[in-house]
């Protein structure tokens, strides 16, 4: 018989590591609001809404994360 676990969650992300998220919205001063692999909010300075982009952690903070745009996958349609 084989034992039926439930997937671990995702470690924890940490300064200078890298991860995808689709932008959601712009929160005030202008970074890109998405969600962390581990499910932090992650404010992404350079994006616009729609975008899905990579990004690296540059700041963990309680509850979450501040990072900078690494490469943009998809571009929102609102991009000019």
């Amino acid at each position: 018989m084989t034992d039926q676990h439930p997937p671990l969650p995702p470690a924890p992300l940490n300064v200078g590591d890298v991860f995808e998220t689709a932008i959601t919205k712009l929160v005030t001063g202008g970074a890109g609001l998405g969600r962390s692999p581990d499910g932090l909010a992650a404010f992404v300075a350079g994006t616009a809404a729609g975008d899905t982009v990579r990004a690296r952690v540059t700041r963990r903070r309680k509850g979450l994360l501040e990072a900078g745009l690494v490469e943009v996958l998809v571009p929102s349609a609102d991009r000019v």
